[in-house]
Formats: structure tokens, C-alpha cells, sequence
């Protein structure tokens, strides 16, 4: 069932690419996005704006329809023209035998990728119908939430900038533990006493300060499920992201480990 739905996972990528290639910044001929047709009772919150679901909410109800196909409206010559939808609007279907099928440009790529590798997810067949198949859609563009960035310092490269939720749980849990522990005030009795005391410097601590200070970018966000921070990171920094592309540049800090980061 993993290998069937990484194939999904593949044309929708494959899909994602040619369509953000084209670079169109609203939604053109045989694009799909979702529409306030697709069965959503009136009387809730009206978040449909220009007739296309816009929440969140109302986006998860429409995945759980079970007529998938009538949950999407394809983007007609004629709506491409008056720019009815923006490409924010814009939904790809994870291909299966209950997702509707992009049209145009779009559906003419996918289609001859699926005959390339010899096969058709939109057919259903015992395999497909045994193994959940019938398929489902995600967002083109995603817009991640909490956005913030923080500049910090470091002179080496395995110096640390960041501490990990794990290292922050674990601190906080000895914390707790040692809270009561009357070890604690002779510790700061001890730390007073060596504050007096004359501070020494190793030679490592005496390079460590000839060492240039550089600088670090270090950005916290939240996104949600089936959206990456690799791929946010790409167009944040507009670095290629591809395997061949970090290793060079691995290469080229002598194998340093921040080079992956």
C-alpha cells in the first residue's frame, strides 16, 4: 500500500512541477479548484469567496466527501480570460478512481506520464478499490502560519544555534527533578566562589576568539500535514534542494554538517 501511494505521491509532484513551470499566477484552462457546489450546507460561516472554499475547515470537509468528482470545478477558456480564480486557488488531485481529472496542458502531461510508466490510477479495479486508492486533493500553494526569524551568531560550524524540542523536554523534566534538591543551593554557593576567582583561558578558548563571528538565519513556522519545510525552505532561500545540489555544496564547506541543514 506504501509503494501505491508513493506513486500518488509522484504524478502529484511531477503534476506540481509542470504546473508552477508554466508560471501563471492565476488559474488557467482545465485547472481544478474547489467550489461551493461541492456539497457544503448553507448556513455555515461563509467563507467562500468568489464562489471557492477558502477555509481550512471547509477545505478537510470536502476531502471526506464521498463524490469527489463533483467536489471540484474545472476552470473553464472562459474564466481563464476574466482571471476568475488565483492560482492560490488551485487544487491537484492525488489521481485515483474517485478524483477529477485536471483538463488542458495539465491533464495532457500527467496523462502521458501515466502511459509512459504504464498504468492508470483513475481506473477501478480490485487493486485500487483494496488498497484505498480512490484518491483525494492538496493545495498547489500552500501559505505557511507563525512565521518568525531570529539572527544569531556562531564562530564554528558545530557550534550550536538551535536547541531541539527534545533537548528543551529533557531540560525541563531534570529541572523539575532537581527543583527540591537541596544539592541546589550548595551548587550556587560553589558558582559564587569560582565567579571570584580569576578566570583561566585554554588555548582553544583563546583561538575560539580569534575565530571570525559569522551569522546564522534561524526561522520557526508551522505548516500543516502533507506540507514540507524542505520545500518552504527552497523558495525561502531560492537554493536548489536537490540531492546532487546539497552535496556540492557539502563539498565545497569540507564536508561540513551545517551545509545540510
Amino acid at each position: 500500500k506504501m509503494y501505491l501511494h508513493s506513486v500518488q505521491s509522484y504524478l502529484w509532484n511531477r503534476m506540481a512541477s509542470f504546473r508552477l513551470n508554466q508560471n501563471r499566477i492565476s488559474a488557467q484552462f482545465g485547472d481544478l479548484v474547489f467550489v461551493e457546489k461541492c456539497g457544503i450546507e448553507n448556513g455555515t460561516d461563509s467563507a467562500v469567496e468568489d464562489g471557492v472554499v477558502d477555509t481550512e475547515k471547509e477545505f478537510e470537509e470536502i476531502e471526506k466527501n464521498d463524490d469527489l468528482k463533483h467536489s471540484v470545478h474545472v476552470v473553464t477558456e472562459e474564466e481563464e480570460k476574466k482571471k476568475v480564480y488565483g492560482i492560490e486557488k488551485v487544487v491537484l488531485p492525488m489521481i485515483g478512481y474517485g478524483t477529477e481529472f485536471p483538463k488542458g496542458e495539465l491533464g495532457v502531461f500527467v496523462e502521458n506520464l501515466m502511459k509512459e510508466h504504464g498504468f492508470d490510477l483513475r481506473i477501478k479495479t480490485s487493486i485500487t478499490d483494496e488498497y484505498g486508492l480512490k484518491g483525494s486533493y492538496r493545495r498547489l500553494i500552500a501559505f505557511p502560519k507563525n512565521v518568525e526569524y531570529e539572527i544569531k551568531s556562531y564562530k564554528t560550524e558545530d557550534e550550536k544555534v538551535v536547541t531541539t524540542e527534545l533537548e528543551t523536554l529533557l531540560d525541563s523534566v531534570e529541572s523539575k527533578t532537581n527543583g527540591m534538591d537541596k544539592n541546589c543551593a550548595e551548587q550556587e554557593d560553589n558558582d559564587r566562589e569560582l565567579q571570584t576567582l580569576e578566570p583561566i583561558h585554554s588555548e582553544s578558548e583563546i583561538d575560539d576568539a580569534k575565530l571570525e563571528i559569522k551569522h546564522a538565519l534561524v526561522v520557526s513556522f508551522t505548516l500543516k500535514a502533507a506540507q514540507y519545510a524542505t520545500m518552504f525552505l527552497r523558495e525561502l532561500t531560492k537554493h536548489d534542494s536537490s540531492v546532487a545540489a546539497q552535496k556540492l555544496l557539502q563539498s565545497k564547506t569540507h564536508g561540513s554538517p551545517r551545509a545540510l541543514q
